[in-house]
């Protein structure tokens, strides 16, 4: 009898002390990340292999296939507005492949093909029956094009289409990022332009591979990147490695008569050491209203697609 007592207590302390850690552990999954920390956590995120299904006209991802809600386990101050999810479809073409965001309802069918996205939100700017009907035809002329120059063509007619019918709306492409809500804090200013760039850099396929912006955010990560520069590619004199390595690398924001300005220190290989400063709306939601590049110390790897 007393063996067993023994036993059952034993067990009592063992869950007693693994509570603890339980909790420490979502603690730490939850807890906010210094940028640099978080910046890196969304590129691991980001560094998957593109899978081949996604390697064909009118892709269509699978539940297995990176979701991008995974990038507000590296964003932990920013979060999707209520009853939304972020999601996306794959555009493949001739000139190479990458993803498209966009945020729904999580109740809502979502668009699988990159026509029915163009289509989904044109749609939700018209009210007209009849421009539903005709834009609905537009989109399955594009996912029934028996070439990819058809359907490149059918696709500019329907981005031509959702520009004309509420040009003051903006890209369709871009609207996912208006429904991210951040917490308001000037790192949490910092996520968003964070999430704003490396949550599109994701299964980048050919010519996509362009799209190599890398935001710097610790002398550890700019000195990481010096050190990377040239490899496979043109070198990086060593003078202009000297000029990086004096480069602030600071994420700065300031907000002001109602727009929010975050700046970061990029590095891109085809542009070099780069400051780029992005405006949204400092109400939610928090539209993009400009973005600008400032150069610092130019490179190019010389690499052409």
């Amino acid at each position: 009898m007393k063996i067993r007592q023994s036993v059952f207590l034993g067990s009592l302390l063992c869950l007693a002390g693994a509570m603890p850690l339980a909790d420490a552990a979502s603690e730490a999954e939850t807890k906010p990340l210094p940028l640099a920390q978080a910046i890196a956590r969304a590129r691991e995120l980001a560094a998957r292999e593109l899978p081949e299904h996604l390697r064909a006209i009118d892709a269509r991802k699978t539940a297995g296939d990176f979701d991008a809600n995974d990038f507000f386990k590296a964003y932990r101050r920013l979060r999707m507005d209520d009853g939304y999810t972020l999601d996306y479809v794959y555009r493949y073409e001739f000139a190479g492949g990458e993803p498209v965001l966009f945020a729904r309802k999580k109740d809502e069918k979502a668009p699988e093909t990159h026509a029915e996205f163009l289509a989904w939100a044109l749609l939700r700017r018209l009210n007209d029956e009849k421009a539903h009907a005709q834009y609905a035809g537009m989109a399955e002329k594009a996912a029934k094009a028996e070439s990819e120059i058809d359907r490149h063509a059918a696709l500019e007619a329907l981005r031509s289409a959702a520009a004309q019918a509420a040009p003051a709306a903006g890209d369709p492409e871009e609207e996912w990022i208006e429904h991210v809500r951040c917490d308001g804090t000037p790192e949490g200013w910092q996520e968003l332009g964070a999430l704003y760039v490396t949550a599109k850099q994701f299964y980048l396929f050919w010519h996509a591979a362009y799209n190599d912006r890398m935001l710097i955010a610790s002398r550890e990560a700019l000195e990481q990147a010096i050190e990377r520069i040239g490899e496979g590619a043109a070198p990086f004199p060593p003078e202009s490695a000297g000029k990086a390595r004096a480069l602030n690398c600071d994420a700065t924001v300031e907000t002001k008569d109602g727009k929010t300005t975050v700046s970061f220190l990029t590095f891109t290989n085809w542009g070099g050491f780069q400051r780029l400063t992005l405006t949204f709306a400092s109400e939610f939601p928090h539209k993009l209203l400009d973005s600008e590049i400032e150069p610092l110390v130019e490179y190019d790897c010389g690499i052409l697609f």
